[in-house]
């Protein structure tokens, strides 16, 4: 789960993670370290994709589910004492294959925010990036770079914060990456999600602004721009209103 905390400078910071108390090191943040900062008069509030997990995604879950089988599918004669043990390390199995996409994403994320900040990247990415910032150009009709906004973290005062991906004077935008060509499949890709992740990132930060999901296949280079319309975008706020509120009443909040 992700939170941020907005400091009394103004600053605000991403509250992801936590030390451990029995060892060094960091830990992910739970709901008990979100109620321990609210004792000492800190405020630590949920991320938008925090809040949208208390929904259930189909596709992703479908997902999931493939990359499991898939994992049991190749290693039929893995050797464990019984089924719990077989179960818990496909698992194990699973959960390695499945980190390679985030963090691929997070990779093209800081190239992105690299090559718009005119900071040096890797070259194998220095097309897609340059392809990738064209179209938005083009899409949005907004130069000179110096007004956009890269990895921009918020906190609205309706309960909830995030980063956001690239934010133009009129425009919040996402990147999503895909890994396989098969799963870049334009028209097809935009899920309710979207809409409701955009509309709350708009609704802190330009109300009434554009908005808009740039899909990029980290294989061989397509991107498609989808801009969501004002319907969508009025349908996905109210959802993640309501998200919103169920996540507050499951966190004792």
């Amino acid at each position: 789960m992700h939170f941020y905390e907005k400091l009394e400078s103004g600053e605000i910071i991403p509250r992801h993670f936590v030390p451990m108390t029995t060892k060094d090191g960091l830990r992910p943040t739970r709901i008990s370290d979100v109620k321990k900062a609210a004792n000492e008069g800190k405020t630590w509030v949920p991320s938008v994709t925090t809040i949208l997990d208390v929904l259930d995604k189909r596709a992703l879950t479908n997902w999931k589910i493939d990359q499991h089988l898939s994992i049991a599918y190749k290693n039929p004669d893995l050797s464990t004492d019984n089924e719990r043990g077989y179960i818990d390390e496909i698992k194990r199995l699973t959960e390695l294959q499945m980190d390679k996409a985030p963090a691929a994403g997070s990779n093209f994320h800081t190239d992105m925010q690299n090559f718009i900040t005119g900071n040096k990247i890797s070259s194998p990415r220095f097309n897609l990036c340059k392809k990738v910032y064209r179209g938005i150009s083009d899409k949005t009709g907004n130069e000179p770079v110096l007004m956009w906004l890269t990895e921009q973290n918020f906190i609205s005062d309706m309960g909830y914060g995030g980063q956001i991906d690239l934010t133009l004077p009129d425009w919040v935008i996402d990147y999503k990456t895909k890994q396989k060509a098969d799963k870049f499949k334009p028209g097809k890709m935009v899920y309710d999600e979207h809409w409701m992740q955009l509309a709350a990132y708009r609704e802190a930060v330009k109300p009434k602004g554009r908005a808009a999901n740039i899909f990029v296949c980290l294989k061989d280079g397509q991107v498609e721009f989808v801009e969501h319309t004002e319907e969508q975008l009025q349908r996905g706020w109210k959802m993640f209103h309501h998200a919103k509120e169920l996540w507050y009443l499951q966190n004792g909040n």
